[in-house]
């Protein structure tokens, strides 16, 4: 008798697993005594697509970190001076002429200034406003970008100035970018003009120029005669600038 309960507990335990494994599948429940199944679970065209998602998730991850290492290289990146290519040396086919004899400054004749350029008489006398006004800068100017060596030419570059040799430059590239900044004039002791930028260009590619000092000084038509240099930057360079009244040739 005492085997009795046993044996009926141990038929219970079994009736109730087997209602369970009847019940339950992997994904759903089945209604006792039907084929008729509730699904729990996504069908196979809603897993494929939520894969498809995570996958898209984190291509657009990936991108987004390479876009902001991209950006993080393009600021730190900064712009030199290329010089043009230096034409070789014509050989000499006949003898240099013999220099003129020096005549007294006081008997040489003034000669008239070139419209175009710089007013010769305030240029002398040192008055920076003969600077007032817009001027092109004529220069095969190009820059190169430091971290990918990409060369860009520049073939527009204006400066215009106000009565106290205060100004703004703009320099438009090939490529479609402007660079943009202020700019100033002055006198040295020398009696040169000198254009100084006063700190690196910017440009709307993320680059910049690094920090030019332009000297010009008048030849005998009153035409400036300028060279553009790079003093601040380690690896220097120079270039020759002509200056004329913006819009006119």
């Amino acid at each position: 008798m005492r085997f009795v309960p046993m044996l009926l507990a141990t038929a219970l335990v079994l009736v109730v697993a087997a209602a369970a494994v009847l019940l339950l599948r992997a994904c759903g429940i089945r209604v006792p005594f039907t084929s008729y199944v509730i699904s729990i679970c996504a069908d196979d065209r809603t897993q494929h697509t939520a894969a498809q998602l995570a996958v898209l998730e984190e291509e657009r991850d990936a991108l987004r970190r390479d876009v902001s290492q991209m950006e993080r290289a393009l600021a730190m990146t900064q712009c030199e001076a290329a010089s043009p290519p230096r034409k070789p040396d014509s050989p000499n086919l006949l003898p240099p002429p013999e220099p003129e004899p020096e005549r007294d400054q006081a008997s040489q004749p003034d000669l008239p200034s070139d419209p175009q350029s710089l007013d010769r008489e305030t240029f002398e006398n040192r008055d920076i406003a003969v600077l007032e006004g817009c001027w092109d800068l004529d220069s095969s100017y190009s820059g190169r970008n430091i971290a990918t060596g990409q060369i860009t030419d520049y073939n527009r570059w204006l400066m215009c100035f106000d009565a106290s040799g205060r100004g703004t430059q703009t320099m438009q590239g090939t490529d479609g970018s402007t660079c943009q900044g202020p700019t100033e004039g002055r006198f040295d002791d020398q009696g040169r003009l000198i254009i100084d930028d006063g700190a690196p260009l910017p440009c709307s590619n993320g680059a910049r120029f690094f920090r030019r000092v332009i000297t010009c000084q008048l030849d005998g038509m009153g035409r400036a005669a300028c060279m553009s240099e790079q003093p601040f930057d380690a690896r220097g360079g120079s270039s020759p600038v002509g200056l004329r009244r913006a819009g006119e040739r």
